[in-house]
Order: C-alpha cells, then sequence, then structure tokens
C-alpha cells in the first residue's frame, strides 16, 4: 500500500495465499490481520480500500467450513506510528493486544488441539481451595499475587504463554503482566508479584504434573517453586522456596 504496489489486486491475492494454505495443510487455522493505519492520505485511502474487502474474504471461507479469522487493527490510530508507517512501542502492544484476542477466540472456538494450557485458567493452590489474585485488581508493576477465594474476576485468571523447553509466562488476563519473581531473586522467600515480561527468566514457570493431576511451578531463574506461605489466609503473598512436595506448592489448574 505505501508503494501503490498492484494496489488494485491485493485483496484477490490475498485469497489466493488464504487457500493456498488451507489446501497445503487440512483442518489448518489461519488468523488474518488487517493492516495498521497510515499517516499519508493517499495511502491510507489504498489501505481502506484493502481492509474493506478482508471481512467477506474471511467470511466466505468461514461459511465454507474453514477455519479462518479476521483481527480487526482499529484500534490503532495515527499516533500509534512512529513515522508515520510503522508503529511506536504502543502501536505495536495494540497490535500484539489484537493478535492474542485473535488467538485466544480461535483457541476458544476449539480450532487449536494438542495445545497444552490453551485458553484462560483459575490457579487453584491445593492446600487451601484460594486461587492466585492480583491483590485488588491491580494493573500495576509490583502489584503482590495473593490468595483469595475465586470470584471469577480477570485478576483471578491466567493465560500461560509457551517460551522454550516446556516454561511459560503465566500472564494475568487482567493487566497483561506476568507472574514475577520480585528483582531476580533465586532465594527462599523472595515474593511474587506481576511485571512485564523481561528477560530475567525469574517470570518463566515449568509446570511439572504430579501423579495426583496437580501442578508444580518451578521457576526458570531459581529452580525454586511457586509457595503458598500463609495457609488458609486470605490475602496471602505467593513466594517462592525450595521444592518439598506438600500441598502448598501443589496447584489445580482449572480452564475458565
Amino acid at each position: 500500500m505505501n508503494q501503490n504496489y498492484q494496489v488494485s489486486t491485493a485483496p484477490n491475492r490475498l485469497a489466493a495465499m488464504i487457500d493456498q494454505i488451507l489446501a497445503a495443510v487440512p483442518g489448518v487455522t489461519v488468523v488474518v490481520a488487517q493492516l495498521a493505519p497510515n499517516s499519508d492520505a493517499n495511502v491510507q485511502s489504498r489501505i481502506n480500500a484493502y481492509n474493506s474487502q478482508i471481512p467477506g474474504i474471511v467470511q466466505a471461507r468461514a461459511n465454507a467450513g474453514k477455519r479462518v479469522h479476521m483481527i480487526n487493527m482499529s484500534s490503532l490510530n495515527i499516533g500509534d506510528l512512529n513515522d508515520g508507517l510503522h508503529p511506536n512501542d504502543n502501536g505495536y502492544q495494540k497490535m500484539a493486544n489484537a493478535w492474542l484476542g485473535g488467538i485466544q477466540q480461535v483457541i476458544a472456538n476449539g480450532w487449536v488441539t494438542n495445545l497444552a494450557f490453551a485458553g484462560t485458567y483459575e490457579i487453584q493452590c491445593v492446600s487451601s481451595g484460594q486461587a492466585l489474585d492480583v491483590s485488588g485488581g491491580s494493573t500495576a508493576n509490583g502489584a503482590a499475587v495473593i490468595q483469595w477465594p475465586y470470584n471469577g474476576g480477570r485478576n483471578q485468571l491466567w493465560n500461560f504463554i509457551p517460551t522454550t523447553n516446556g516454561y511459560y509466562q503465566i500472564k494475568s488476563a487482567n493487566s497483561g503482566l506476568n507472574l514475577n519473581v520480585t528483582g531476580g531473586s533465586a532465594s527462599n522467600g523472595a515474593l511474587v508479584v506481576q511485571w512485564p515480561f523481561g528477560s530475567g527468566n525469574n517470570d518463566q514457570w515449568l509446570p511439572s504434573r504430579n501423579a495426583d493431576g496437580t501442578y508444580t511451578f518451578y521457576n526458570r531463574n531459581s529452580g525454586r517453586v511457586l509457595d503458598n506461605p500463609g495457609g488458609n489466609t486470605q490475602a496471602a503473598q505467593f513466594l517462592q522456596w525450595a521444592a518439598n512436595g506438600g500441598p502448598n506448592q501443589k496447584f489445580n489448574c482449572i480452564p475458565r
């Protein structure tokens, strides 16, 4: 669109590419995004014309029983652009949120199979029966991750985002922030909070399935596990501790 290259045939070429993918991999799920905006009025006019064709292209294939889903990028505006064409940090965050929503939707549709921890989960501590909860529904960096009776709030729901070697980000459905050991500590007793995903490995966890079907979560940085030190006390903050097999270190992952 920016180079005004073969604009008139772009929708047909998109449709042909989707069909090629569907034919090559039967049963595949294809997620198609509309284009983000542009500060140049002429380019934006071309984008508008192109974007307007995508819903019909996607819907025609969905009507034929194909797993094709569209992501709308209308949440972005020219204030989210760095140079009139490419997004700034805020724009990329909006795009990521749109993609996440689309991926979660096709998972909810049952279009993605054999995917561990697909969807949104309550993480319930075995010893207390209470849920991992971001205190007060906060969306702030550093908010405490506590236990609280499950009430269905989004601050008690979590998404598992795979990284590598079986580890996951465990991301709050409310804030989009990750389960994190404060300060990258490797020590017993370091508190667990929510924080943006980084590069220190203290916000990655290995869900290890126990014989009783529960999970113990090992921190990638410290090798210690997610631990409830507070018994049945509401608002007790989770921390990390050396693994001991206790029920305060075991969790049920309940799809919600």
